[in-house]
Order: structure tokens, then C-alpha cells, then sequence
């Protein structure tokens, strides 16, 4: 029996991502939001970091205003909204409750706040009898009271019961229970053979069905927070440029603090390593709104149209583009955008707004540079009610605006935009 040791040498290529490079990708994917609160953390842990004093001298605000109570008296209460539905549900409750125990007053309060934002009740009575350990026939007696609270349709399951709360007329009752699905594609011939009612009959109905309230808490402010949408770019046009400017928060302004520098050149082990962490961390957040910045530029570049013109001329772009240009990978630019917000006079939209996966038109003039999505929304938005224009009509419409597409095309895309045919965006 033999034994032996080959040694065998190969190559091979492998991309090591060091904990520098990972944080820095980290770091360029977050939104401002994850990016301020990470700051904030290192801030508690990292002596050596702090924010610059310009950044306390660009936030005090409350200069703008005459006095410290002007300023206190311009900040929204989120306390204060007279118009909060679950309040108003309560107070509807607590003057209808001498027919109710303290415990089924108890379950109500609970029923009324399990209503969602749109008014709609997500759970029947079989589902909160058995969360509350009660008889049906009692969770049911309670949601019927509620439902008797305004505004008219609360707690409905669906669309049809919400509408069924709003009318006491049995024909309309009716074509609510048999019909919503003809009543939204305006399929009044089928509802007149079925019904024996005469069209104009029915044309009525569907107005007042129409006129009906969908969403109940409509008007009212369901106690959740306003999402306000902060952008991280602002684009203006000055003269005949359009200029970036990067929205700079409180990360923008972490920086070293020189008091502990002379610590650090005594040639403390432990203050070394806050040190560099500390630079990694400010490069990483240097490097982000440098790379977002040179995505932007280019985004100005192939959209300049839809920076002058607006939406309809909005072209396809892909990340690859971008990434070749400025010598990035696509997944660089991927990470930038996410999340992040460009504010210019049309409006402020998500970085991936402006790109998609369809490949560059081959446009030889910039009057067919406009968006067919767009185009068609537009088309549609200026349209006779009473006469919607078909999906053809819409095709040859788009080809004396210089954009030469299929009828069918022009339908894939309505659909895609959850837009109704001609038939169901009569009004009369």
C-alpha cells in the first residue's frame, strides 16, 4: 500500500466585499430617514463624531418667525384633529349605549378601532365572536348599532353592503345586490333585459349608486400619520441650466470633533480604532452624495425633455446606461436610487420613476419624445364624458401627436394603468 500528497496550485477570481466596501453599500442604499438614525446611533458610540455647528445654525428655524410662541403655535397638534373618525364613532357610541353591559361597550370600542382607513369593517361576526369569546347573535346586534352611526356605510364588509347602508329604495337596493359589476362596465342592456326597467330608469339609478359614498371615511382622519414625502434632490432651472441641489440633512454635517484628535496622536489603541471608524463613516456618507449626484446629472441628461416639457415626455431608460457612463455597476445604481426623491416643478418622484427596462426608442425628433402612458391619460382626462373615445379612436389621436401605436397597445396600457374601457367611463 502506497501513500502520497499531490499539491495541486489553480487560480480563481472572487470579489472579497470588506466591512468598509459593505457599509458603504449599505450606506448608499438607505433612505435619509435609515440614514439620519444610524447617524444618530454612532453619534451615541462614537466620541469622536459630532455635527458641525453650521448644521444648528441652518436648522433654527423658528428664526422665520417673530417670537419663540409663533413658531411653538405653528406646529401641528396631531391631537387636535376635530375630524378624527374614531372619536366621532365613540362619541356616536357613548350617546347610544343604554342598551349595551360595560363589557359589550368594551367590545364596541374594540370593534370601532379595528376599523380600517378606508371605513371597512375587515372582520365578520363569526371572527369577532370568536376573539371575543361571545354568541354571534350578540357581536352581530353590536355591529348592527354600529353600523347605524354616521357616516352612512361604516363598518361595512364590502363595497356592496357600504352602498346597501346608503339607500332605503328597493330598486336600487336591487341593482346594488345583482348589478355592481354592469353598473361599473355601464352594461345598461343587460340590466334592462333582465329587469324589465326602461333605460333611462335605469341611467337614474346608476346616478344616484353613483353619487353614493365608497370609501365611508372619507372627510375624516383615521389617526395615522401623514406620510410627507421630503426629497433628497431639488432640480431648478436657471437661465438656460437646470441645477442639483442636494437636499443636506443632519448626516450631511457629521464631522470630526478636534477635541479628541490630539488623544488620538498619543497613540491610543482604542481611540485609533473610533477614529477609523469614524472616517469610514463620514467617506461612506461622502461618497453616497457624490454617486447620487453624478446619477442625477445624467438622469437631467437623457430626460432634459420631460425636465422642460413635463410627464408626457418622460422616455424609457435603464440602469445599465447610467452605470456605463459613469463608470458604476448597474447594481451601484440600483442601491442609489432606492428610496430617494427628486422635487422639480412637475412634481416630486421616486429616482426609479425615471428609469424602466424598455430599451431606448429610436426618435428622430423630440416631438416623439412624449410617453405613451402619459399621452393616453391625458387623451382620456380631456375626453366627452358622455362619449368616452375608444381604444382606436385613442390610437389614431396618439399617431397625429407623432406617437404611431397599436389600438391594441393602446389598450395594454390602459389596462396596465386600471383605466376602464370606453363603455365604462360613460357618464351621463
Amino acid at each position: 500500500m502506497e501513500f502520497g500528497i499531490d499539491l495541486n496550485v489553480s487560480q480563481s477570481q472572487g470579489l472579497i466585499i470588506t466591512k468598509r466596501i459593505e457599509q458603504s453599500l449599505n450606506i448608499l442604499k438607505m433612505d435619509s430617514d435609515d440614514l439620519n438614525n444610524l447617524v444618530e446611533d454612532e453619534l451615541l458610540n462614537n466620541p469622536i463624531l459630532e455635527i458641525s455647528e453650521q448644521y444648528y445654525k441652518k436648522s433654527n428655524n423658528y428664526n422665520q418667525f417673530e417670537n419663540m410662541d409663533n413658531y411653538i403655535n405653528s406646529i401641528p397638534d396631531k391631537d387636535s384633529n376635530e375630524n378624527d373618525l374614531y372619536k366621532f364613532l365613540v362619541m356616536q357610541l357613548n350617546t347610544n349605549k343604554s342598551n349595551l353591559s360595560k363589557q359589550q361597550l368594551s367590545i364596541a370600542k374594540n370593534i370601532i378601532y379595528s376599523i380600517d382607513k378606508k371605513g371597512y369593517l375587515p372582520y365578520d361576526s363569526k371572527e369577532l365572536a370568536n376573539i371575543f369569546q361571545k354568541p354571534v347573535t350578540e357581536i352581530a346586534k353590536i355591529i348592527n348599532l354600529i353600523k347605524s352611526f354616521e357616516p352612512r356605510g361604516i363598518a361595512s364588509r364590502n363595497l356592496c353592503e357600504c352602498l346597501l347602508l346608503q339607500t332605503d329604495n328597493k330598486e336600487v337596493r336591487h341593482l346594488i345586490t345583482n348589478y355592481l359589476e354592469e353598473i361599473a362596465s355601464n352594461n345598461i342592456s343587460k340590466i334592462s333585459s333582465e329587469t324589465n326597467m326602461t333605460r333611462e330608469t335605469i341611467i337614474n339609478y346608476i346616478k344616484i349608486i353613483k353619487n353614493m359614498n365608497p370609501i365611508p371615511s372619507l372627510g375624516f382622519s383615521t389617526n395615522q400619520l401623514n406620510c410627507y414625502i421630503y426629497p433628497d434632490i431639488i432640480v431648478v432651472k436657471k437661465e438656460d441650466k437646470f441645477l442639483i441641489e442636494m437636499v443636506r440633512r443632519k448626516s450631511s454635517y457629521i464631522t470630526i470633533n478636534d477635541k479628541y484628535l490630539n488623544w488620538i496622536n498619543k497613540g491610543d489603541t482604542k481611540d485609533k480604532e473610533l477614529f477609523q471608524k469614524a472616517t469610514i463613516l463620514i467617506k461612506a456618507i461622502r461618497q453616497r452624495e457624490q454617486t447620487i449626484n453624478k446619477i442625477v446629472e445624467k438622469i437631467i441628461d437623457k430626460q432634459i425633455h420631460f425636465f422642460e416639457k413635463g410627464k408626457l415626455y418622460l422616455v424609457p431608460m435603464n440602469m445599465s446606461e447610467i452605470a456605463d457612463e459613469i463608470m458604476i455597476h448597474e447594481s451601484t445604481v440600483s442601491r442609489a436610487i432606492n428610496s430617494k426623491y427628486l422635487q422639480c416643478k412637475w412634481g416630486t418622484f421616486e429616482l426609479k420613476y425615471f428609469f424602466s427596462n424598455k430599451s431606448q426608442r429610436n426618435l428622430s425628433n423630440s416631438d416623439n419624445l412624449m410617453n405613451p402612458h402619459e399621452l393616453i391619460k391625458e387623451i382620456i382626462n380631456d375626453e366627452n364624458k358622455s362619449k368616452p373615445l375608444s381604444d382606436e379612436k385613442i390610437s389614431k389621436l396618439m399617431k397625429e401627436k407623432g406617437i404611431a401605436i397599436s389600438r391594441r397597445t393602446v389598450t395594454k396600457y390602459r389596462e396596465q394603468m386600471k383605466i376602464p374601457s370606453s363603455k365604462g367611463r360613460i357618464k351621463w
